[in-house]
């Protein structure tokens, strides 16, 4: 598979910053002020992609609306498209949307197929649409294991660190440009274009996949205890064998000694003399009682 189709989709949700980041002060300096944002903040999520050749793929934004408001996107990064869920999540049928888009922008072939790297959200693994979609387009989907993409991910190793940060100094730069006013959902995009196209540069690109060692490829890029956040959450295929035949047969022999611990004294008397051939009388028979 060459570089330039080595592809990696993430998910990431951007907030209107109302926390500055950090404030440089003069030492010694108890109270430091910093303009923030006096809104509460909206989530929207912005799904962003990237390859190991260095190449990002245009943004798709989700904004917390039930209607289409081209407002929205007033100044945004160039090609860009929205779609809108009141949530502002992520969701089965928007993610079918962008994987659409996907597939134009990498345009794999039955020669060529693309590898498209995902981490384990339901709108990826439990999505019929998509997995069929992708196997007519020739796109081959690969998850992360749980719990494991702060490590593999090569977004989150390289990227979206600069990328908020970026984003927050553009809202703060905003913020002293209009005096008295607060972030809105308004100016997501064009705050985001500024931090974007600061952030996505091949380097930052190429450094996420070396970084995790999905290119060039590494299979022993991490030792097996850095895995066990994952077994927490792993689910073994039951197997049949002589393994389970003696666990079956466990609960029957533990209830057979206890029922024996039950019984009376002299019944276990009369089966010790039966096992060594020992006949014993009618009346002893009665004896013959578990409770």
């Amino acid at each position: 598979m060459p570089v330039g189709r080595g592809s990696l989709r993430g998910r990431r949700v951007i907030t209107m910053p109302n926390k500055p980041s950090g404030v440089i002060a003069l030492r010694g300096k108890k109270q430091v002020g910093a303009l923030s944002s006096g809104e509460r903040g909206a989530l929207v999520t912005a799904e962003i992609c990237m390859n190991a050749a260095g190449n990002f793929m245009p943004t798709m934004f989700i904004f917390p609306r039930k209607r289409e408001n081209p407002m929205l996107l007033d100044d945004e990064p160039p090609g860009s498209f929205s779609v809108y869920h009141e949530s502002g999540w992520i969701q089965k049928e928007t993610f079918v949307i962008w994987f659409k888009r996907f597939i134009e922008f990498a345009r794999p072939t039955a020669e060529k197929p693309v590898l498209l790297i995902l981490d384990g959200h339901t709108s990826h693994t439990k999505n019929l649409e998509l997995i069929r979609l992708a196997r007519d387009s020739h796109v081959i989907i690969l998850c992360f294991p749980p719990h494991f993409t702060h490590r593999m991910q090569p977004l989150d190793v390289s990227f979206m660190a600069p990328l908020m940060s970026y984003y927050e100094q553009e809202s703060r730069k905003w913020l002293i440009n209009h005096p008295g006013r607060t972030v809105t959902i308004y100016q997501v995009a064009k705050l985001y274009k500024d931090a974007f196209l600061r952030a996505a540069v091949p380097q930052t690109a190429l450094s996420g996949f070396a970084k995790t060692e999905i290119f060039p490829f590494n299979r022993d890029a991490f030792p097996d205890h850095v895995y066990a956040p994952s077994d927490t959450t792993e689910r073994h295929l039951e197997q049949e064998g002589p393994a389970d035949e003696s666990r079956s047969r466990a609960p029957k022999k533990n209830q057979q000694q206890k029922k024996r611990k039950n019984c009376h004294p002299d019944f276990l008397a009369l089966q010790k003399r039966a096992r060594n051939g020992v006949s014993y009388s009618k009346n002893e028979t009665s004896k013959e009682k578990c409770f």
